[in-house]
């Protein structure tokens, strides 16, 4: 009767790893076709997605920045930007406008007079701004840092 019982046993054991070893090919096949179905839904989706306001806005050409020299001071002006709510002008340190003054403008305006501006180099950078209510925050589209040389119109020293 032992060895009966260790025969069945054994024979246990084979049929434990035959079954084992399909139910493993099994699970990869379905592993892999659920895959194939979630590759397929997110292209579909990604396909009928459109696109939001804000990333419209982010893809648009930033404002286009000139600065002119008028009485007693510059003239910034620029393009406008379709979609945006708010202009902000940066009066900058240098060239890279790391460390800056801003100030928004309505979006009705697309110019702003700085009077009395320092002699020499200014820069300034102006962004397009969309503002974003859900989240509070908003989208900029930055133009190039503009740069003038001003020279004082009241016979002022230049530096």
């Amino acid at each position: 009767m032992k060895k009966y019982l260790n025969l069945s046993r054994k024979i246990d054991s084979k049929t434990y790893f035959k079954v084992a070893s399909n139910k493993k090919s099994i699970v990869s096949r379905n592993y892999f076709l659920q895959v194939k179905v979630l590759l397929i839904m997110l292209i579909i989706i990604n396909a009928c997605k459109k696109e939001s306001e804000f990333d419209l806005f982010l893809r648009q050409s930033p404002p286009t920045v000139t600065v002119t020299q008028v009485e007693n001071g510059l003239k910034i002006s620029w393009s406008s930007v379709h979609g945006a709510d708010n202009y902000d002008v940066h009066r900058c340190d240098n060239n890279l406008c790391q460390f800056f003054q801003g100030l928004i403008i309505p979006i009705n305006d697309t110019f702003l007079i700085e009077e009395n501006p320092k002699i020499g180099y200014n820069f300034f950078r102006v962004s397009a701004l969309k503002y974003k209510k859900s989240e509070d925050i908003y989208f900029s589209n930055n133009s190039e840092v503009v740069s003038f040389f001003y020279k004082s119109n009241n016979g002022e020293k230049e530096f």
